[in-house]
């Protein structure tokens, strides 16, 4: 025999040792003895940590990438208004230009909130882009996937929902913004909702302030309706809270779906989507380990069953039960958050 078979015998007897009870193994596969369980525990938290480290090192290869766009996240937002006997709303530049300039300056301030830590308001970000409103309003999401996945979640929230329906509403503008928030990579999604002062003309040129930022309220949002003309009271409800954004001249209003821009800076950079999803590739890791033991653990129990073997240890059944209730949670939980 060559020395390539005998290679090809011994992994063969050496994977049966491992994933299927046998004499050489006691009748039960070697991974699920507590040393096995062991290594796999081992081995997926040095997999894990080994992504992230490399994700670091180069995110245009490996980092948090989603399927959301603008054209997509106007599309479902419209299909929900039409189904609830709503008008369409009419994509903005000025309130694109808002959505952002607010998104930049959550990163480069480092904040999740209506409000800035310096106080500025979506009102601040909405008249610095040149937009003299009657009506507007803005909601807020991170960390999905897909643009489904953030309208259905604007939904499932009543104040949230009361904007997206709001029929005192005309227009709308989106970023969606990828970069480091609070330590982590994530995906912003700004939405500001808007309806133009009559007679009003657009303002091209009205760059908004820059702040310091003091603190960081969170509130929920809610419509606001003070119109922003000369020698009248703006008045900005306390549920609603934004910051200003630092510079919106070069700042790109609207991301093509596989790019996103990069508002750690003043000037917003294009930044490629990452070539594979960190978050979907751990997914895939975590769901293929649990499969495996899933199955090894089938057969565990029906090789017993027909051998008639009785066991001090815990029944493999109840194991299956479990990894599968893990499993389902791998794939259901959304780390999305709206506010």
């Amino acid at each position: 025999m060559s020395s390539s078979y005998n290679i090809y015998v011994k992994i063969l007897k050496y994977l049966r040792h491992l994933f299927l009870p046998h004499e050489t193994n006691n009748h039960k596969a070697r991974i699920l003895h507590p040393s096995g369980i062991s290594l796999v525990i081992i081995a997926l938290i040095l997999i894990e940590s080994s992504l992230s480290i490399f994700a670091k090192i180069r995110p245009d290869i490996l980092g948090f990438a989603t399927d959301i766009s603008v054209q997509r996240l106007l599309e479902i937002t419209n299909q929900k208004r039409a189904e609830n006997g709503l008008t369409s709303l009419t994509l903005n530049d000025q309130l694109n230009q808002a959505a952002a300039g607010k998104a930049s300056d959550m990163f480069g301030n480092n904040y999740w909130a209506h409000v800035s830590p310096a106080g500025k308001t979506p009102w601040d970000f909405i008249l610095g882009a040149g937009y003299r409103y009657v009506y507007a309003g803005e909601n807020l999401a991170k960390d999905f996937q897909d643009a489904g996945g953030v309208v259905d979640a604007w939904m499932n929230s009543p104040t949230h929902k009361e904007n997206l329906l709001q029929p005192k509403y005309q227009e709308v503008g989106f970023a969606v913004v990828n970069g480091r928030l609070e330590g982590e990579e994530t995906t912003l999604v700004v939405q500001m909702f808007g309806t133009r002062e009559p007679g009003s003309a657009p303002l091209t040129n009205n760059p908004p302030e820059t702040s310091v930022p003091q603190s960081n309220p969170v509130q929920e949002p809610v419509v606001e309706e003070a119109p922003p003309i000369e020698n009248t009271v703006v008045t900005i409800p306390p549920a609603l809270e934004v910051k200003e954004a630092p510079v919106l001249s070069n700042l790109k209003t609207t991301p093509n779906p596989k790019s996103y821009l990069s508002a750690t800076t003043g000037d917003a950079v294009v930044r490629i989507k990452p070539k594979y999803d960190l978050l979907s590739l751990s997914k895939n890791i975590t769901a293929g380990s649990a499969i495996l033991l899933i199955t090894v653990l089938l057969i565990d129990a029906i090789y017993v069953s027909r051998k008639k073997i009785v066991r001090i240890s815990g029944n493999s059944y109840a194991h299956i039960l479990l990894l599968t209730c893990l499993l389902a949670a791998v794939f259901l939980v959304n780390r999305g958050s709206i506010i």
